[in-house]
């Protein structure tokens, strides 16, 4: 049962990956690489390594090791978010 829980978690994690890398594309192409590039390396490295090491850490369990790639998921696209207001505000100022 905790196999299609994991699934499914990792499903649902799906859409804010694909909004986070079309705002990274959108901000690479309209010359802010620095914004794509660092959304591209937290959700691709650093919060993904951080994430599987903070939770086999604190949970000890294999099976809650599959929420990595989901919180990573949500935190790069909540920073995505950020950066991307910052983008406009700067864009339309």
């Amino acid at each position: 049962m905790m196999k299609h829980q994991n699934l499914i978690t990792g499903v649902l994690s799906l859409p804010f990956g694909a909004v986070s890398m079309i705002l990274s594309t959108s901000m690479q192409a309209l010359d802010h690489s620095r914004y794509a590039l660092i959304i591209n390396l937290m959700r691709q490295c650093v919060l993904l390594i951080a994430s599987f090491a903070l939770l086999s850490l604190l949970t000890h369990s294999q099976e809650l090791i599959c929420l990595a790639v989901p919180v990573t998921e949500i935190v790069t696209f909540v920073t995505a978010l950020v950066l991307n207001a910052r983008f406009q505000k700067h864009l339309f100022s």
